[in-house]
C-alpha cells in the first residue's frame, strides 16, 4: 500500500496521543500534522498535503461539517475519517449530512478504528456499527420522545381525559399536564389533533 501521509486535527491532546501511537504501527501511514484547531490546518495546507485526515467534528465554536466541505473543495482526493463524541441525531444531524469518508464515535474500541482505515485508505468508505445502530433508532423516534410519553400519547389516542390518564398511569394530574406540554414542545404541534397526526400509533 503506498503511504498515506496523514494528519489528525483534534482539540483532546491525550485523545492524539493515543491514536497517534496507534497509527504508529502501520509503517504506510506517515503522520505528518497534528493540530488543534482549523486555522492550523488551513495554514499547512497552504504549503502541504494530506492524502489522509482524521478529523474531530467538535471544535468548539468551529464548524467541523463546514470544515470537512472546505478541506473536499481544496483536495478531493483527500480522505478523512471524522470522529465524534456525539451520535448525530444527539446533534441536530442525519448520517446523510456528514460528507467524509469514513465515521466513527470516538468511544468505538481500537477494532472499529482499524476497519475505518482500512476501509478508507483502500478507497471505500465505512460507517461505525453504533452509528448505524443510532441513525436506525433516531428514525423510528426522530422526535426522542420517552417511553412515558409515548404511553401518554397512546391514551389520548383513546380519549382519555388527563386525569383518566393520570389514575390508569398511577401520576398526578399536574405530571400528566408536565408531560404533555413537554410532547407539544417536542413535536412543536399546536393542539391535541396535530400531535396525534405526527405521531403514528405504536
Amino acid at each position: 500500500m503506498k503511504t498515506m501521509r496523514t494528519g489528525i486535527l483534534d482539540d483532546h491532546p491525550l485523545f492524539v496521543e493515543g491514536l497517534s501511537a496507534i497509527l504508529s504501527n502501520y509503517p504506510w501511514i506517515q503522520l505528518v500534522f497534528r493540530g488543534e484547531h482549523g486555522t492550523s490546518l488551513r495554514h499547512f495546507l497552504l504549503e502541504e498535503r494530506l492524502d489522509l485526515l482524521f478529523l474531530d467534528i467538535n471544535l468548539g465554536k468551529e464548524n467541523g461539517i463546514d470544515l470537512v466541505d472546505e478541506c473536499k473543495r481544496h483536495d478531493p482526493a483527500m480522505r478523512i475519517i471524522i470522529l465524534t463524541t456525539h451520535q448525530p441525531a444527539d446533534i441536530g444531524l442525519n448520517m446523510r449530512q456528514f460528507r467524509g469518508d469514513a465515521y466513527m464515535l470516538k468511544i468505538s474500541g481500537r477494532k472499529v478504528l482499524e476497519d475505518a482505515i482500512q476501509k478508507v485508505c483502500n478507497g471505500e468508505s465505512y460507517t461505525d456499527p453504533n452509528l448505524t445502530i443510532s441513525a436506525e433508532k433516531s428514525s423510528e423516534n426522530p422526535f426522542r420522545l420517552t417511553k412515558r410519553e409515548y404511553e401518554i400519547i397512546e391514551l389520548i389516542r383513546q380519549g382519555c381525559t388527563t386525569r383518566e390518564i393520570a389514575e390508569r398511569l398511577f401520576l398526578s394530574e399536574l405530571t400528566v399536564k408536565t408531560h404533555r406540554r413537554n410532547i407539544s414542545e417536542k413535536i412543536d404541534s399546536r393542539n391535541v389533533a396535530d400531535m396525534l397526526s405526527k405521531i403514528s400509533p405504536r
